[in-house]
């Protein structure tokens, strides 16, 4: 229910020590009573408003404060389960041992035998470069036998 202020040109022009007939100082406290009254109810919403928005306030940091205490009691949770999960030992078998030590054998093997055919082609290589090498010479010496024979 909405109340509007009492306008009432005795309301504003008149107080309570003024010389008014009975009837009219009456008038006069009935809207003095009025105004109080809409002025009472105006502090009430008033005052009713601000206890809502301090409880939605206290209930978004209520929530706030939870989401973030879940959160962190999560993380300190997968720590825990992580640190315990570390100072366990491996649970190993026999069985995988011995297959870990074929594939670590077959790596080094595979390994090794990268190793020699790099090292046959670089062989491969520098074979080449010393038979050019040799034919490079021979064909310089060959030319300037060639023009030495020329001029004489």
């Amino acid at each position: 229910m909405a109340f509007a202020p009492p306008t009432s040109p005795s309301f504003a022009s008149t107080s309570m020590s003024g010389s008014l007939s009975p009837s009219s100082s009456f008038a006069t406290l009935e809207e003095r009573i009025a105004h109080l009254h809409w002025r009472k109810m105006c502090n009430e919403r008033q005052i009713q408003g601000t206890l809502r928005l301090t409880k939605q306030l206290q209930e978004r940091d209520e929530f706030l404060r939870v989401a973030k205490n879940d959160k962190q009691a999560r993380v300190e949770w997968l720590h825990r389960v992580i640190d315990d999960e570390m100072h366990k030992p491996l649970p190993v078998t026999q069985h995988f041992v011995n297959e870990l030590a074929r594939e670590d054998a077959a790596l080094d093997r595979s390994r090794q035998d990268a190793t020699e055919r790099h090292m046959t082609h670089i062989r491969q290589i520098q074979h080449k470069l010393d038979e050019r090498e040799v034919a490079m010479t021979r064909k310089f010496e060959f030319d300037r036998k060639k023009r030495e024979l020329l001029r004489s």
